[in-house]
């Protein structure tokens, strides 16, 4: 299935490898083939996940760059292991694309584990940000401006000289010493 958004409105994944890296990256994170969640290219998640990198300052932008090159040609860098996948990360099937990152993840390699977390982080910040994905989580959208929430009153006048009261009229602090 198609992405939801248009590509031509993205302006960090530019690059045809990077989206293709990021749409995979996305699907291995999110478990949906059983139907259960919404598949990631069809919820707008790319264009989401497009956005919080575009938003990073330049440095964090030039990282990101450089490992989403990184997870694309990692099962290339594989193969002295002996793991022999001559494709790029998006053309692996879905349970080596989750086997190769389960490795970075538990890798004795701080660097790999820190690179594993930040796009898993960045992938489910992505995908968890659409709507399309709120019911499941249990979450049913933004209640600023929708819902009246209760404000409690503050216990004392604000022009009133001094702090204001660690304790509320009426109750007593515990004295752990007593």
């Amino acid at each position: 299935m198609p992405e939801a958004a248009p590509t031509d409105s993205l302006r960090f994944l530019t690059d045809a490898r990077a989206r293709a890296t990021a749409l995979a990256l996305l699907d291995a994170f999110v478990a949906h083939e059983d139907g259960a969640l919404p598949d990631p290219r069809t919820t707008g998640a790319l264009a989401a996940l497009d956005r919080m990198l575009d938003r990073l300052p330049a440095p964090e932008r030039g990282r990101m760059r450089w490992l989403l090159w990184a997870i694309d040609r990692a099962p290339w860098l594989s193969l002295w292991r002996g793991l022999g996948w001559w494709r790029p990360f998006d053309r692996l099937d879905l349970a080596r694309r989750r086997l190769m990152l389960e490795r970075w993840r538990g890798s004795r390699l701080a660097t790999l584990r820190a690179a594993a977390g930040a796009l898993k982080s960045v992938a489910m910040l992505a995908y968890y940000s659409r709507p399309a994905a709120w019911d499941l989580a249990g979450y049913d959208g933004p209640w600023l401006g929708r819902v009246a929430v209760e404000v409690a009153p503050v216990p004392r006048d604000l022009d009133a000289a001094g702090p204001l009261p660690t304790e509320l009229p009426g109750t007593r602090r515990a004295d752990p010493l007593a």
